[in-house]
């Protein structure tokens, strides 16, 4: 399951509706309430049939084929890194919501060539008959690099050298789009503000500045700038200059403007008449639209040009309903009709809390909840019980019930020199960091109140230190017998 959570992101046919309020349909986080575009038209999952070839030498069975079919067995999950959409889509089984794999475990994935440049590297052939831009290959990815920005996020590692064959249409719906930096102008919070084409990373962008020769009736010429993330006197930004038709339709990219420090735009023409009423590029008056021809050719940041510096894709994602969630394993509810416990239901075929009652997959659901008024300011959010391992409460006892026999007795404390048996670890590993457990073990040692006194752990419960010197004893044993004894009596 690559969620516990009510919905989660695939690829689909269109893009979700924009609008990020309550009312809408895509941001609920209810699987009851199907996602729609613009239009309120119901958007779908893109479904793929997937055809495999026999084994290879390492056990690996290629994908040979895909075909778009709305009723195809498999979803496509895009997989995001440092510098956007990576290409790389994991495979989700319609049925059951999980991440296909492989016999060894290994995470199927595809990885989609934006351009000829990819080719030759990482498994993959030269570019040419076997590999260009729109190809897709068979990989294994690879999240050991994602260290920080710039990284390769994910790595891959091509499992096939031939190609996949993409029958019944383009499935991807890849768009281009350019890394963009929101600035204010005015720098003072007023604007006029603009999002400028930013070379670098999503975590750390600059942006593309460039030197301009205007050249009377002759064609400008364009240079790189300093190189230095700002606009300096004598160097334009490039701004992406959107074409808004009108109320209630979205805008969409329209070429570029150039715009100096002062926010002036080079140029005569008309910038989008509609995008003022949008709040943005309010004041910035008339530009020039520049073709992404031209654009894409400037240098920037005293290397390389804007295409291979700015530019990123994105595909089409949204929510579809988790095959594999149970609200009887959500860990935090509000309690809408004051019984104590959080009711569950079977509500049009989705699992969902009954009674007036709501389920949260996790304090953040809840309190994006509160900021789009989906729920009263004021309203209270409880912790399940056994707020820890919630997903199966009755397996975890049984398993440290067996693990620790005979250590219930009220005499048994644990050192330094204590010795554990697989099963113990194993238990107590189990029972500390699976999902998010450690938060709750985390309260239990700060502040909360474990044999009549408040425990310390000295910062957060870590795999590496529970018995390292900062960290003390005394506390370590309420807290770890504090945590048994819930599970022995809850």
């Amino acid at each position: 399951n690559i969620s516990g959570e009510k919905e989660f992101y695939v690829l689909t046919n269109a893009a979700p509706k924009f609008s990020n309020d309550g009312s809408n349909p895509c941001y609920d986080r209810d699987p009851a309430t199907p996602c729609v575009d613009d239009s309120d038209n119901p958007i779908s999952a893109v479904r793929l049939n997937l055809t495999f070839c026999a084994e290879d030498a390492e056990g690996f069975k290629p994908v040979t084929a895909i075909e778009s079919n709305a009723s195809g067995s498999a979803m496509l999950r895009p997989v995001w890194g440092y510098q956007g959409f990576s290409g790389v889509f994991e495979l989700v089984n319609f049925q059951t919501g999980r991440l296909l794999q492989d016999e060894l475990m290994r995470v199927r994935a595809l990885k989609l060539v934006f351009d000829g440049s990819e080719c030759g590297s990482n498994g993959l052939p030269a570019q040419g008959g076997s590999c260009d831009a729109g190809f897709v290959f068979n990989v294994e990815p690879d999240w050991s690099g994602c260290n920080g920005p710039g990284d390769p996020c994910p790595g891959i590692s091509a499992k096939s050298a031939t190609p996949i064959t993409v029958n019944g249409g383009d499935p991807f719906n890849l768009r281009k789009d350019y890394l963009q930096t929101w600035i204010d102008l005015s720098g003072n919070g007023s604007g006029p503000h603009a999002g400028f084409v930013s070379a670098g990373t999503w975590e750390n962008p600059t942006i593309a500045d460039v030197i301009v020769t205007v050249n009377g009736g002759s064609e400008d010429t364009f240079g790189a700038g300093n190189g230095n993330g700002d606009i300096d006197a004598g160097e334009h930004g490039v701004v992406i200059n959107w074409n808004c038709p009108g109320a209630n339709q979205p805008c969409v990219p329209d070429g570029f403007v150039l715009i100096n420090n002062a926010g002036t735009p080079l140029g005569d023409d008309t910038l989008c008449a509609g995008c003022s009423a949008l709040g943005d590029f309010q004041g910035l008056g008339a530009a020039t639209r520049w073709p992404a021809n031209v654009i894409e050719a400037i240098a920037v940041n005293g290397g390389g040009d804007i295409s291979s510096n700015s530019v990123t894709y994105h595909v089409f994602t949204g929510p579809v309903r988790n095959p594999n969630f149970s609200c009887e394993a959500e860990p935090f509810f509000v309690d809408g009709n004051g019984n104590g416990r959080l009711d569950c239901g079977i509500v049009n075929g989705v699992s969902s809390a009954i009674n007036g009652d709501k389920s949260y997959s996790g304090e953040w659901e809840f309190r994006d909840a509160l900021n789009s008024s989906a729920i009263p300011a004021g309203t209270v959010l409880r912790p399940r019980e056994n707020a820890f391992v919630y997903g199966d409460p009755i397996g975890t006892k049984k398993l440290l019930s067996n693990a620790f026999n005979g250590w219930f007795d009220g005499q048994h404390t644990i050192d330094q020199n204590t010795s554990f048996d697989s099963i113990q670890v194993f238990a107590l590993i189990f029972l500390f960091f699976e999902a998010d457990s450690e938060k709750h073990m985390e309260e239990l040692c700060n502040g909360g109140a474990i044999g009549g006194t408040t425990a310390s752990c000295d910062g957060s419960f870590v795999p590496v230190g529970p018995f390292d010197a900062n960290f003390s004893l005394k506390n370590m044993n309420g807290t770890i017998g504090g945590a048994i004894v819930d599970f022995k009596t809850n």
